[in-house]
């Protein structure tokens, strides 16, 4: 959901990037990563001390990945911009 977007705001852009994962994959479907977002894959990819991060999805993932990256990150609670959604 909305890849067109984030594709073309990484172009116009430079300072984003978008990075693209899926929990369980349907045949044939590609992703760069494989399984759930956790604080480990983060720090794959960005610079924990540097960088603001935007969670949005469903509210137990919400709250579980914002709790890991300010535990095992380090990340100020001030740099974690959420939103729950629900019914999906």
């Amino acid at each position: 959901m909305f890849r067109r977007e984030f594709d073309e705001l990484s172009v116009a852009h430079p300072n984003f990037k978008a990075y693209y994962t899926i929990t369980r994959p349907i045949m044939g479907e590609a992703a760069e990563h494989v399984g759930r977002i956790d604080a480990e894959y983060v720090r794959s990819f960005t610079h924990p001390e540097k960088s603001v991060f935007y969670i949005a999805g469903p509210p137990a993932m919400v709250q579980e990945l914002s709790q890991q990256l300010m535990q095992k990150l380090s990340v100020s609670g001030g740099r974690i911009r959420t939103e729950k959604f629900t019914g999906h």
